[in-house]
């Protein structure tokens, strides 16, 4: 899960220090797989990229779901952010759904 993390979000390798952190978070459930989309989406080193509202819909939904977004998928969370949503709200919105259910499932971690 942590080294999905660091593909899907960071678009990098995960270095060994990060990885060891997060994987013991999740093993010992002081971390869930919300920390870690929280973390990760809203870290310094996605700031840095200067990412679009739909570049940042589009990462939370690789992350979370797994897959691309759809348009109209891409087009109601981008309203959302435009009527004052943050990207907090946007993650919230997701932690419920089946795929990101499925996805914390399939590697035996607590989602939340």
């Amino acid at each position: 899960f942590v080294k999905r993390m660091y593909k899907e979000c960071m678009e990098r390798e995960a270095d060994e220090g990060g990885l060891k952190y997060w994987s013991q978070g999740l093993y010992e459930h002081t971390k869930t797989g919300k920390n870690l989309v929280v973390s990760f989406v809203l870290s310094s080193e996605m700031k840095k990229k200067q990412l679009s509202n739909d570049e940042y819909i589009r990462a939370i939904y690789r992350v979370m779901l797994g897959r691309e977004s759809d348009s109209e998928g891409l087009a109601y969370w981008n309203g959302r952010m435009k009527a004052g949503r943050t990207l907090q709200d946007i993650i919230n919105g997701f932690i419920d759904s089946n795929e990101f259910i499925r996805i914390c499932n399939s590697y035996g971690i607590q989602r939340k």
